[in-house]
């Protein structure tokens, strides 16, 4: 997932540099948003199932989501 992350960050920053600029930013930005909360629940759902407490699958969650934020800026 985390690998999966790189490429969701990658999108959301080149989605502003485009020819719409903001506007289509914030609408790829919202979209992906939108597309991590099943993401993030899959995640947790599995982890939980096998044995992880809630607390500790949020924290892998959020663990393999971070490229995203950190690959948007730059990109």
């Amino acid at each position: 997932m985390t690998v999966h992350a790189i490429g969701e960050g990658s999108g959301v920053g080149v989605s502003f540099s485009g020819q719409r600029g903001w506007t289509q930013g914030i609408v790829v930005s919202a979209a992906i948003g939108l597309h991590n909360i099943p993401e993030g629940m899959a995640v947790a759902t599995v982890l939980v199932s096998k044995g992880t407490s809630p607390r500790r699958a949020l924290l892998w969650c959020i663990f393999t989501s971070l490229p995203q934020p950190l690959l948007a800026v730059p990109s």
